[in-house]
């Protein structure tokens, strides 16, 4: 967030001041060349552009330098401190000398704190915070602590949150607990404005779906409310992509379509009005007042064609949650996403004149977030081929892998590339487990566990607080902010697979003849601990916390919920042979029946139901049920992809045992052919792990 001094000027040259005939030219000087510079900003892209940039800025800043040494003494203290402010602004934004920065924006403050000056005071003090983020970062929170307090004292409750809203931003980046409590405690202020606190909320939910906790997300949701049209479009557009992205999360189809049609609405209008209240910086103004006193501000979020681009790329990934129904849709969006990408990414890169208009800061952030949404297009890209076995020609990430193992990034580059590094580690594990190369699926899927685990988090250095700054600024989010554990859900899945793998290795040393005890007390020790972690991710049910970032996502995702407790039962009873016999836990049977029926799993996901469906009919001892589930997972349509067709050999198994029984042998006859050919179909992969 940044504060605009803009409408302060133009108080300025309205109001009945005798200024200058000299001092108006200069200000203009300095307006012109400020917007000359950020004009030519793609001109930059060279080395003679980057010159011609930093001219404009170094003119600009002496048109305000001239009148401060010549003309000081003829400036009011409006005029007087906002020369300082855009002097601060200016050395803080486009120039390395922060040093100048704090000397000018504490001469602002001061000539403020002389006149009374509030409303001006505080967008001064508000710039002083952001310098000090650069100039020294640890006497920061005491500055912040020290200016929510005083505010508080003069009953202006409005600059005292604003305030807090900037310790939030810090405390994320060097102490992301205590950051999230403050923010969750500000939002429940009584005090709060309407305004300030649907920022508040926007705020927490999408903390809350980056960090795993899509529950509160929609509570946070639920509770904002534009109580009229005056709000800015940019606040009701991350109302609608965020509730988009929880619906997206949490599998709910139906509601996904419907936000989906909201957005193509509020797109369709916003471009009937050609994106009115759009700037091509990204920057958003907000009026707000606290006890009388008016003050403007800025929010930085997204520009017209970035939002356009995040509406494709979650609309690819509502298709994705049914890609047995919508892969073609999903693939098409995807394409049409990466090329409007691929069109933003020319005209940025390209060295020539055009209509943008920028700070050159903004110009590599820019880049890089496109370039960050195109590789991550590019995962799941990747991802819609391995469900479909689509296994050749898959080139999608070649170029990422390459310029990493390359060093073809820049260490600038790698600071935000390398959150994508999990996920790209977590497809190649699937891809190795998909071919049957066990081993490497394995120190893969471990990877991903320990990347993704606190075990590795980020240590708090002003170098890597610095990275995460940056890194959320981008809205990527960051190192020290990451989900970890049982709130990160590679971390989930990563175990899960282990799980299974670690369960199939342990059964294959038990069948070896050789002495291989070790080995065995090896894998059971591993084995317990997988347990143990996905047992702790998935225990909160009915649990009660203040703190709604200590809870995660697993209750609220019911696909994933159902296929734990699936993959439980078969491990629980070591397999399937004799599952009946033994019986599963009859709580865990009962939630498997419940979950089947719930809306939020996917038609798409037809292996997962039918496994679960298969696992409660070998558990069931009434004659009556067995044949209804049955009946259920024999009538689902399979898809051509292995997982789904192993599901319907078994099937097909049990079918041919039922039809023995009843000695109808032209039918068993048929499920012997059927056995043949599917078994013939899935032998490969058997082979490739080594069980045949």
């Amino acid at each position: 967030m940044e504060l605009d001094y803009h409408i302060e000027i133009k108080r300025l040259a309205d109001s009945n001041d005798n200024i200058d005939f000299t001092i108006s030219n200069l200000l203009l000087t300095h307006n012109y060349f400020l917007g000359k510079a950020h004009k030519l900003v793609l001109l930059s892209n060279d080395i003679t552009g980057t010159k011609m940039y930093f001219k404009m800025i170094k003119l600009s800043i002496k048109a305000l330098l001239i009148i401060i040494k010549q003309y000081n003494q003829c400036l009011n203290p409006y005029l007087e401190l906002i020369v300082y402010y855009k002097l601060a602004k200016l050395y803080l934004h486009e120039t390395e000398n922060i040093n100048r920065a704090d000397d000018y924006i504490n001469k602002a403050i001061s000539v403020s704190s002389r006149n009374s000056l509030i409303g001006i005071k505080f967008i001064s003090e508000f710039l002083a915070g952001q310098i000090l983020v650069k100039s020294n970062s640890r006497l920061l929170i005491n500055y912040l602590n020290d200016r929510i307090q005083s505010y508080k004292q003069q009953n202006l409750l409005e600059f005292s949150h604003l305030f807090t809203l900037m310790k939030v931003n810090n405390l994320l980046v060097s102490d992301c607990t205590t950051g999230l409590i403050v923010l969750q405690t500000l939002g429940r202020d009584p005090a709060l404005s309407n305004l300030t606190n649907i920022i508040c909320l926007l705020f927490e939910t999408n903390l809350h779906l980056y960090r795993g906790s899509p529950h509160f997300a929609k509570s946070c949701l639920d509770q904002i409310e534009f109580k009229n049209s005056s709000y800015a479009p940019q606040l009701v557009a991350m109302h609608k992509l965020l509730s988009f992205q929880y619906f997206i999360q949490v599998n709910s189809i139906q509601e996904s379509k419907r936000l989906l049609k909201e957005l193509s609405d509020f797109i369709n209008d916003q471009r009937q009005s050609s994106w009115n209240n759009w700037n091509e910086n990204g920057y958003f103004k907000i009026e707000n007042s606290s006890n009388g006193v008016n003050v403007p501000y800025q929010i930085l979020w997204l520009n017209s064609d970035e939002f356009v681009i995040m509406v494709y790329f979650l609309t690819g990934l509502h298709f994705l949650n049914d890609m047995s129904l919508n892969y073609k849709k999903a693939t098409r969006i995807f394409k049409a996403c990466l090329d409007i990408i691929t069109n933003q990414l020319k005209e940025l890169t390209n060295i020539k004149k055009s209509k943008r208009n920028f700070p050159i800061y903004q110009l590599t952030n820019k880049i890089i977030r496109l370039n960050y949404t195109r590789f991550l297009i590019n995962y799941y890209q990747v991802w819609l081929k391995l469900t479909n076995n689509e296994l050749d020609n898959v080139t999608e990430l070649d170029e990422f892998i390459t310029n990493y193992n390359n060093d073809g990034f820049t260490n600038e580059e790698l600071c935000y590339y390398k959150l994508l590094v999990p996920k790209i580690l977590h497809l190649h594990a699937i891809h190795c487990q998909y071919v049957g190369d066990i081993k490497a699926a394995k120190y893969y899927f471990f990877k991903v566990k320990l990347l993704t685990s606190s075990a590795l988090n980020v240590p708090i250095t002003p170098q890597n607080s610095l990275i995460t700054s940056l890194q959320l600024s981008l809205g990527i989010g960051g190192g020290t902010v990451e989900p970890k554990n049982e709130f990160n859900e590679l971390y989930i899945f990563s175990n899960l697979h282990l799980l299974m793998i670690s369960s199939f290795e342990l059964n294959k040393l038990s069948l070896e003849s050789q002495n291989n005890n070790d080995s065995i007390s090896k894998c059971h020790t591993f084995i317990t601990k997988l347990y143990f972690d996905l047992t702790k991710a998935f225990n909160n049910e009915g649990k009660l916390t203040s703190n709604s970032f200590t809870m995660n996502f697993t209750n609220s995702n019911h696909a994933l919920l159902l296929t734990y407790q699936t993959i439980l039962a078969i491990l629980m009873n070591n397999g399937f042979s004799n599952m009946s016999e033994k019986i599963i836990n009859d709580s865990l049977n009962n939630s498997l029946i419940t979950l089947l029926k719930s809306t939020q799993i996917p038609q798409g996901m037809t292996f997962i139901k039918s496994l679960s469906l298969f696992v409660i009919y070998l558990s069931s001892l009434n004659v009556n049920e067995r044949e209804k589930y049955f009946n259920q997972f024999n009538a689902h349509v399979f898809q051509s992809n292995d997982n789904d067709q192993i599901v319907k050999l078994m099937i097909l198994r049990e079918l041919r045992a039922k039809n023995m029984r009843s000695d109808n042998l032209d039918q068993v006859k048929m499920n012997d052919l059927e056995i043949q050919v599917l078994n013939e179909k899935v032998r490969q992969k058997f082979l490739l792990a080594n069980i045949l």
